[in-house]
């Protein structure tokens, strides 16, 4: 009777669990057939699937309850030496000390990327700076396509390189200066749980994660949008939650304030899901504030939100700056549409599929590819095609009636990253359903980068055993868990949520960035492939907080809350 009470109290963990192993089962039939097939190897999965789920569920529990626990520590029992170093409090002294720690222990990795992990979008901002030939353009103006902000900072620190001798020398300042700030950001988050009441314990295990986890530092210092944008959304986190907390009250202080507002907006403008992700989060945190606490955090999304209509609607047509298109935010209605294009072409109306033609152009069933929206959508946007747009949704949104099991394919296709389930008989699972840290084939050299300044090619070999050896790691049975995609895009998070309500002091609302952050990971147009990996690391670098939200005491939010007013 116990065993049945046990479960039927556990239905919402075993319905996450079925889901989450139907969703990886599907994906093994993608893989396995190219095309959604429903039989009973595949249901065999799924159960075996959700029994797995369930099995990390109980261990993740387990390591929670180990975590909150603190050990009595007598001083007696430890040197007062090593309790003054790392007591975790709130002090300038221990943020420094705990920047340092993680600093030297990523200073190998700069060293062995030196100068610098320069991805493929970052080179063509470069091009596009120096008014070169790019993907977006012919060099004669600059695009929005990637935030204009981060094509700036790329530029001027090659620049500043130049004047200093060496471009090269420029980028590497840059890494070193993402290194520094991370440092001190990620120390930040350390301090915050141990005020928030968390215990010393999960203050070392974040700090350990942060220091030693290798995607932490290799992303941290990659050239790439998404590593600028980290450090503004780990500020607005911290303050995010610690509005939660004291119900708003915390905003009374201006430079607390002043805080949220500016990382906000340079969320925004890093990052184009960024102004999504900022004002999602503040709006859904007013339905878990008083009514005296929701002024302020309403402000911070609408001064967002009037910055960047007047950025985009001002300031890019004054600066001649081409905008992004739309086709970034319609890929995966684009890759729906290829694949019915591919599999159903001749069940397609006349009409509709000259409004199909005239969006996507001619032959786009043939240029569907499951891993990447990019031969399909292109990367511009028409005059005629935002004149073509009311059409093509009304087509699209027909078909999708028409073709649900296509569509649901294309879907999947895209997305399989972050639900499909490694397997150590695949040797391509490392660039597809693990993550990966790149170090080479990103280097400096590039077509046209020398002449701006770029010519260093780095440690080719070093670079070469740093990949090998985390492709190794992540290959080995315990390596597959913790680098699987799935694990922190998908099976995390919901587990994250779950425990966080159905305990009764749950801070749901601490977890409102983290959640908005997996839903935007939903619409990415690629999942599968190096270069997805920009698009999930954000969630691991959030995931600690979102632990903590589940098991951070109450007992000092109501005495905070007071303080602060």
């Amino acid at each position: 009777m116990d065993i049945v009470k046990r479960l039927v109290h556990r239905w919402p963990l075993m319905l996450i669990a079925l889901v989450c192993g139907v969703l990886a089962a599907m994906v093994d039939a993608l893989k396995d057939e190219d095309k959604l097939v429903f039989s009973l190897i595949y249901l065999f999965h799924a159960l075996i699937y959700t029994l797995a789920f369930c099995v990390l569920a109980k261990i993740g529990e387990s390591v929670l309850a180990w975590l909150g626990r603190d050990r009595e520590i007598s001083a007696s029992s430890v040197g007062s030496k090593g309790k003054r170093w790392f007591t975790y409090e709130s002090t300038a002294t221990q943020l420094c000390l705990v920047a340092a720690v993680m600093f030297l222990c990523w200073v190998p990795y700069l060293v062995i990327t030196y100068p610098g992990v320069l991805w493929y979008d970052t080179q063509q901002q470069l091009l596009q700076w120096f008014k070169l030939p790019n993907l977006f353009n012919d060099g004669s103006h600059l695009s929005d396509h990637h935030p204009v902000l981060d094509t700036a900072i790329y530029g001027l620190f090659v620049d500043l390189g130049n004047l200093l001798g060496s471009g090269d020398f420029g980028l590497f300042l840059l890494s070193l200066l993402q290194a520094l700030v991370m440092a001190f950001s990620l120390s930040a988050v350390v301090l915050y749980c141990r005020h928030i009441g968390l215990t010393r314990r999960f203050c070392v295990a974040i700090l350990a994660f942060f220091a030693l986890f290798p995607i932490v530092p290799v992303y941290t210092i990659t050239l790439a949008k998404d590593s600028l944008f980290l450090p503004f959304c780990i500020w607005f986190s911290l303050v995010f939650i610690e509005t939660a907390r004291s119900k708003g009250q915390v905003l009374k202080r201006p430079l607390i304030l002043a805080i949220f507002i500016a990382s906000a907006l340079l969320m925004a403008f890093t990052k184009k899901t960024g102004v999504y992700i900022v004002l999602l989060s503040c709006v859904l945190l007013l339905f878990f504030l008083p009514r005296k606490g929701r002024m302020r955090t309403g402000c911070v999304a609408l001064v967002t939100l009037l910055v960047m209509a007047l950025f985009n609607g001002v300031v890019l047509p004054a600066a001649h700056i081409a905008p992004s298109g739309k086709q970034e935010m319609l890929a995966n209605a684009f890759q729906q549409s290829a694949l019915v294009m591919k599999r159903r072409g001749n069940e397609i109306p006349k009409d509709d599929r000259k409004v199909l033609d005239a969006m996507l152009g001619h032959n786009a069933g043939d240029r569907y590819a499951w891993g990447t929206v990019d031969p399909v959508k292109g990367f511009s946007w028409s005059a005629r095609q935002n004149d073509d747009l009311s059409a093509y949704l009304k087509v699209w949104a027909k078909e999708a009636f028409q073709f649900p099991g296509t569509y649901l394919e294309a879907y999947l296709s895209l997305q399989r990253g972050w639900i499909g389930v490694p397997d150590a008989r695949d040797g391509n699972n490392t660039g597809d359903l693990l993550m990966t840290v790149q170090a080479q084939d990103v280097g400096h050299v590039f077509k046209g980068s020398e002449k701006f300044g770029l010519s260093a090619l780095g440690h080719g070999g070093l670079r070469v055993k740093l990949e090998n050896a985390v492709r190794w790691f992540a290959g080995s049975p315990f390596g597959m868990l913790i680098f699987a995609r799935a694990f922190w895009a998908l099976w995390l998070v919901v587990f994250v949520l779950y425990e966080c309500l159905r305990r009764e002091n749950g801070h749901v609302a601490w977890l409102l960035v983290y959640l908005v952050t997996f839903l935007t990971l939903w619409i990415s147009p690629i999942s599968a492939n190096n270069e997805a990996m920009r698009y999930l690391i954000t969630m691991v670098f959030l995931a600690p907080l979102a632990l903590a939200a589940t098991i951070a005491p109450n007992s000092s939010a109501t005495r905070d809350a007071e303080a602060c007013a």
